[in-house]
């Protein structure tokens, strides 16, 4: 067992490695050999995956046999499985498997004869299914950012007055997230409602997702999508994308609220999937994921294969952040780079995407429907920010800028409070996209190209606001995506 571990710790942070890499073409440089590291300088005391937890990520519904050879192939390796957990009873896409150590079966190595690399290996025949470890993922909320208590935030209801969708088409935003502050904090008009689910018990809609009558938890599983995160970033993020939607002619909102993250921001590889999955079966027009990770194997074949290719057969924009600077994070993938390459990256490339990868914001490639958002001046990136000429698609531009940050007028909120992020520089462009984009856009093939496209058109016509103009180059602080998509506050 030990050496099990040695050994998937090594795996890992070779993992960690290659996928610094693999998001994209990265640094252009002259020695192109794998690198390799290892394994010092990491701060163990954050953690990147939930240990004795696994995921079986299946290709095809499996039999029962299927089923039982995969355990026989897990116990084999001289661990027990005390639980299985499925998105629900009726799915049976991705599982959650626990046991003590389980999480040390992946190794460089393969299981059983397993093909596949980095942290996703195939199990027993290849075609069934790959495992996977459970990876946390993060709102990027600034450090700098102040955290308040819940019960200290100002009672401002989003849109005290009547609020109305008549004569608009509805957006559907799922917001994938620490859930939201019904009490205190969103009119209950503009949050999603389950219109086939009975709150009885009876599962009316059977989606085996009882009483899920305005979206699901997916860390308790359970209805409860109350927010209990201290900085409200569910809450917050789900205001700055109604607070677009208020003054639209055209469209009104519905926030699809999925709480995949935990009262300390945390979420994981599992939630993730498992509401990604609710999102498209409930008919959402757009994701918001304000969160994301520097540790993770990239590429993830069922992730991406779920958000660039599932998604956009079904009409459905992913929105994500470009992510934040984090101390810890910077210093080990400049020492990495360093002793692998002899390489010092500076602090602009280290806020590069293409050097420095941030999942998913780097699945944003070519002219498919992942949108990367970042904040901006109007001239440069956010020095606390990630930018990329290849995976950052547009700046949001901020309502406050001093020499060290970018930051957001807190929406619905006073007195007048700031706060910097690209979780919500995401939201206010989902917020922005969603309030403008018509709806019969979102049709089977959407990509990035049509909407800035028909957002540039409809942002020339007198009596609505400007949604993206073009800008020069970002070249003095940062680059998205050449330069050209920033959205005015």
């Amino acid at each position: 067992m030990k050496k099990n571990l040695r050994r998937a710790s090594t795996c890992l942070m070779l993992i960690f490695l290659l996928a610094m890499i693999s998001c994209g073409p990265g640094r252009k440089l002259k020695d192109t050999r794998p690198i390799r590291w290892n394994g010092q300088g990491r701060d163990v005391s954050e953690p990147i995956f939930r240990k004795n937890e696994l995921l079986v990520l299946y290709k095809k519904p499996p039999t029962d046999a299927q089923t039982n050879l995969i355990r026989q192939t897990i116990q084999a390796q001289g661990i027990q499985i005390t639980s299985v957990r499925k998105c629900n009873a009726c799915d049976s896409y991705v599982e959650l498997w626990s046991g003590q150590d389980i999480h040390t079966v992946i190794h460089g190595d393969g299981v059983s004869g397993g093909s596949g690399r980095g942290g996703t290996k195939g199990v027993g025949d290849d075609s069934l299914a790959t495992y996977s470890l459970n990876y946390f993922n993060k709102g990027p909320v600034d450090s700098t950012a102040a955290l308040r208590d819940s019960m200290n935030m100002p009672n401002r209801s989003a849109g005290k007055g009547a609020v109305s969708g008549a004569g608009k088409d509805t957006i559907i935003v799922a917001v994938l997230d620490t859930g939201v502050d019904t009490a205190n904090f969103i009119n209950g008009k503009y949050l999603w409602r389950n219109k086939d689910e009975r709150n009885n018990g009876s599962d009316a809609d059977r989606n085996c997702y009882v009483n899920d009558v305005a979206g699901w938890n997916f860390i308790a599983n359970n209805n409860n999508i109350h927010d209990d995160n201290h900085s409200l970033h569910g809450t917050l993020v789900s205001n700055y994308i109604i607070q677009e939607f208020v003054n639209s002619p055209r469209n009104f909102v519905q926030i699809m609220s999925l709480k995949t993250h935990d009262a300390s921001g945390y979420g994981d590889l599992f939630s993730s999937i498992c509401a990604i999955h609710y999102a498209i079966k409930k008919g959402a027009n757009i994701i918001n994921a304000s969160w994301g990770f520097y540790y993770y194997q990239d590429p993830h074949p069922y992730l991406d294969s779920l958000i660039t290719k599932i998604l956009p057969q079904r009409g459905i924009l992913f929105i994500t952040a470009a992510g934040n600077k984090i101390d810890s994070e910077d210093k080990l993938a400049w020492q990495i780079y360093h002793d692998s390459l002899h390489i010092d990256l500076s602090p602009f490339e280290l806020r590069d995407l293409a050097i420095h990868n941030f999942y998913p914001g780097c699945l944003s490639t070519g002219n498919n429907n992942v949108i990367t958002a970042t904040t901006t001046n109007g001239l440069i990136v956010s020095p606390t920010q990630n930018h990329s000429s290849v995976y950052a698609d547009l700046g949001v531009k901020a309502d406050s800028v001093t020499p060290d940050h970018m930051k957001f007028l807190e929406p619905f909120t006073y007195p007048a409070q700031y706060i910097s992020g690209s979780s919500f520089a995401t939201a206010v462009a989902s917020g922005k996209i969603g309030a403008y984009l018509p709806k019969a856009m979102y049709l089977p093939g959407i990509n990035k190209l049509q909407v800035f496209t028909k957002l540039a058109q409809i942002g020339g016509r007198g009596g609505i606001p400007q949604i993206i103009f073009t800008s020069p180059l970002l070249i003095t602080g940062g680059l998205i995506r050449g330069g050209k998509y920033i959205i005015p506050r």
